[in-house]
């Protein structure tokens, strides 16, 4: 009940000016999955599969049916109340009957129907919660992009700022004679290099948020300030995480494994039902009916009125019937077949997504311990490389370092910074997914952030 008063929250979020506030990852995810129609069609298959398995249940039942007719008959006829031959008359006819049949015993068919249709009911709700989840990722994926480009704007103006104050000291350096037209000229190379990878940095912005926006479904028309917040630092240590126990732990209730599982199972009692075909059905059959006949006529030639009619002519039926197939040009004996065979290919299927499961599950687990490492490693990084672009700017300011020494250490620093960057930020992505896998939907919290 809580998930579906927070999605109804957030699929009305637009309408309440929500656009106009910063946007966190698990809002967009939970906007995502409110409005997202893949997401809606899942669901409207679920609500199908759920009125496929209760009309199953009703199968129990017995058939019932009512009828009437009524009718004029003329020239050379039979009279329905004595059998006798009629020539050239006419007359009024009017029957009714009621009547009602009950499987009695058709190979269990019956009952394997129901559990296909349970089995169908229990894959769509898991391909549902699936596409959930999948949706949730796309997203966070799209949202870490946003903020990656966003961060890498910062450090492209930062630069682009750092190259045109030393443009300013090298134009005053040249104009007091300590440098050379020839370092002025690479300055100003270096400046039009970073207004470039300002202007690039600028347009894949753009293109993640567009991206974002399309794995949201927001509209073009909604403003879109992705809160960009990443104050988290967590180590990720190899003992913290075994792939192997969080297979075991997240295959027993990941919703893709699960709904290939029933739709598997399904396919098993699809072939039971299929079988069915080779048995005899039994069937209970009970019926009532009555009729009218105009010729129907008392000892002075009155004919008998309807309600007195239709009490005396009621008659009642009781009857079992039993169907014992012996030819039926072998299709139950190929359908039997095709059902064995879409059985076995959903069991693959189910065995694939195992073993991929598998793998994604380990390979998370290594990039994350590798991310961990690379992120504490850059960290060292960044501070050497601040440090030894520090000691080269005084060289520089002195006279004492090359102009194309100086922007080495500049690029070198910058690149750090942008490889921190990444590292982190795949760290943040790889930690979510470990935490997914041990059960945790991070977008679900009582605490949405």
């Amino acid at each position: 009940m809580y998930k579906k008063v927070v999605l109804l929250f957030f699929g009305l979020l637009p309408l309440v000016g929500f656009t106009q506030q910063k946007w966190t990852l698990n809002r967009c995810i939970l906007y995502s999955i409110s409005n997202n129609l893949d997401v809606k069609n899942a669901e409207y298959s679920e609500e199908i599969a759920k009125i496929s398995y209760s009309q199953s249940k009703w199968s129990y039942l017995p058939n019932v049916y009512a009828g009437s007719s009524s009718g004029m008959q003329f020239g050379r006829s039979v009279d329905p109340s004595t059998y006798q031959i009629l020539k050239d008359t006419s007359y009024f006819t009017n029957s009714s009957y009621l009547e009602a049949t009950l499987d009695l015993f058709n190979g269990f068919s019956q009952i394997n129907k129901q559990l296909y249709q349970r089995f169908l009911l229990l894959s769509a709700q898991n391909s549902n919660q699936r596409l959930e989840d999948e949706t949730a990722f796309s997203v966070m994926n799209a949202y870490y992009n946003v903020i990656y480009y966003e961060k890498l704007l910062s450090i492209a103006v930062e630069q682009e700022q750092l190259s045109k104050l030393n443009l300013k000291k090298t134009e005053a350096m040249v104009t007091a004679g300590l440098k050379s037209q020839a370092d002025l000229l690479e300055i100003k190379a270096n400046v039009a290099k970073d207004e470039l990878f300002h202007i690039q940095t600028q347009n894949q912005v753009e293109a993640a948020k567009l991206n974002l926006r399309k794995a949201m479904n927001l509209t073009m028309d909604s403003t879109l300030d992705v809160d960009n917040k990443i104050d988290s630092i967590f180590i990720i240590n190899s003992t913290d995480v075994n792939g192997a126990e969080l297979f075991t732990k997240f295959s027993s209730t990941s919703p893709q494994l699960n709904s290939l599982e029933y739709t598997w199972k399904a396919s098993l009692k699809d072939i039971s039902v299929r079988k069915a075909g080779y048995y005899p059905s039994l069937q209970l059959s009970a019926s009532c009916g009555t009729g009218y006949y105009e010729t129907l006529k008392d000892t002075n030639g009155v004919t008998y009125s309807f309600n007195n009619q239709y009490n005396k002519n009621l008659s009642n039926y009781v009857g079992v019937s039993i169907s014992i197939p012996i030819f039926s040009r072998n299709e139950v004996r190929f359908r039997v077949k095709q059902a064995k065979l879409i059985s076995e290919q959903n069991k693959n299927a189910y065995d694939k997504a195992k073993q991929n499961l598998q793998f994604e599950i380990l390979e998370n687990v290594n990039a994350l311990i590798a991310a961990s490492k690379e992120f504490e490693q850059l960290k060292e990084q960044q501070k050497a490389d601040e440090m030894a672009f520090d000691a080269a700017q005084k060289k520089y300011n002195k006279g004492m370092l090359s102009v194309v020494d100086l922007f080495s250490a500049k690029n070198r620093l910058g690149l750090t910074e942008a490889n921190l960057l990444k590292a982190r930020l795949t760290l943040e992505v790889r930690k979510r997914n470990i935490d997914f896998y041990k059960g945790v939907r991070f977008w679900e919290s009582s605490s949405i952030n």
